[in-house]
């Protein structure tokens, strides 16, 4: 294969602030160790380690043919034959790229969608009353809710769409108003962790979460819930959560009110493996999810999976009663009673520990590697 000059852009590059960011610099190194070189455009947080020639910060507050000029720029200094979106929809980035499309040549454009089809519906309000009535009148202008325009564009604009799960393709015809499938293609994110699965780590009696603090999308409080309830009949386990988010407060808040025990706040963490090795599960109770990284890390780290079935391809991940366990949407006293059959019985811990791996094999670097590596050529 002939080598490539990448151009990956997204909000921020440094991984430790989220698994879009994570999966960029996991993809990144997998290219550049087959001699491709990667370059990346941002606006939010750096990351020292990235070469300064190999990046360039740009300002969305630009007028848009400014931020156009100086972003091919940077694309025609250094050779970009291919550039993956990491998902962005605002109007500069979707103005540029058509623009890109039009009088730049021989530059491929991959545009990747890092959630479910369906995470519109899902989508939080704003707060800012002006700026709900700015959205309303966008959303009459164009005769269809704006999102959706904004992935339908994308679609014209790029030469591949790029989804998590092939449960997703038809999920996006369907939700985007597609009228062809030529151009979707299903990739799986990349394993985080890839030589533990080997390993037997020393499990302690911990259940954990690892999440951002959204609760629009995150649902933690429902976990919460769950915890209450097990802790009526479990004393000995503990939570710990890892994460941070502006609800923080709020969870805080309804653990003292509601006087929940054995719950423990860790903060951010750039590496949290080392409490998936500790932990014998890992609690997720999303309304929406992509292809959860943190679903794919407890696995790799033998810490047990249970989740609800709230996104299609959390079947990629989890094989319901053999490596994790998936409950139907919502339903808090079944997820209470799995908690607590796990807890209670450390040989089925041990079956599904044993079986962690089934499911994982999709996600290593070199599956991944030819996948993305169909689309370069």
């Amino acid at each position: 294969m002939i080598k490539k000059n990448i151009l990956f852009i997204e909000n921020s590059i440094l991984p430790s602030r989220g698994g879009i960011e994570k999966v960029s610099d996991i993809l990144s190194q997998i290219f550049e160790q087959d001699g491709h070189r990667c370059y990346f455009a941002f606006w939010h947080t750096d990351n020292a380690s990235i070469q300064d020639s190999k990046k360039i910060k740009m300002n969305l507050k630009q007028p848009m043919q400014v931020f156009y000029n100086q972003l091919s720029q940077f694309i025609k200094e250094n050779d970009i034959n291919i550039i993956i979106n990491q998902g962005l929809t605002q109007r500069r980035i979707i103005y540029t790229l058509k623009t890109i499309k039009r009088e730049i040549h021989n530059v491929k454009i991959i545009n990747c969608l890092h959630n479910t089809p369906y995470f519109i519906q899902y989508l939080e309000r704003p707060k800012s009353i002006k700026i709900q009535l700015i959205l309303i009148i966008k959303t009459i202008l164009a005769r269809q809710n704006i999102y959706i325009k904004e992935q339908k564009q994308l679609y014209k604009i790029c030469d591949y769409y790029v989804v998590l799960s092939p449960s997703f393709i038809s999920e996006a015809i369907n939700n985007f108003h597609l009228k062809d499938n030529k151009k979707l293609y299903a990739i799986g994110n990349p394993l985080v962790y890839s030589n533990n699965i080997n390993i037997d780590f020393i499990k302690q009696k911990e259940v954990i979460i690892v999440a951002r603090f959204d609760e629009n999308q995150k649902n933690i409080i429902s976990a919460l819930r769950i915890w209450k309830q097990v802790c009526e009949r479990i004393t000995d386990w503990s939570l710990r959560i890892i994460g941070y988010g502006e609800a923080e407060v709020l969870y805080k808040q309804y653990i003292q009110e509601q006087k929940i025990p054995n719950v423990i706040f860790e903060g951010k963490k750039d590496n949290p493996q080392i409490y998936y090795q500790k932990a014998s599960i890992f609690m997720m109770t999303s309304h929406y999810e992509g292809l959860s990284v943190t679903l794919i890390e407890a696995l790799t780290n033998k810490c047990i999976p249970i989740a609800y079935q709230t996104f299609s391809s959390i079947k990629d991940i989890i094989w319901n009663g053999k490596n994790g366990i998936i409950i139907p949407p919502y339903n808090e006293q079944m997820y209470v009673e799995k908690i607590i059959e796990l807890m209670s019985n450390n040989n089925l811990m041990n079956t599904y520990r044993a079986n962690a791996q089934l499911t994982l094999s999709k996600f290593a670097h070199q599956e991944i590697r030819k996948r993305w590596y169909q689309l370069f050529d």
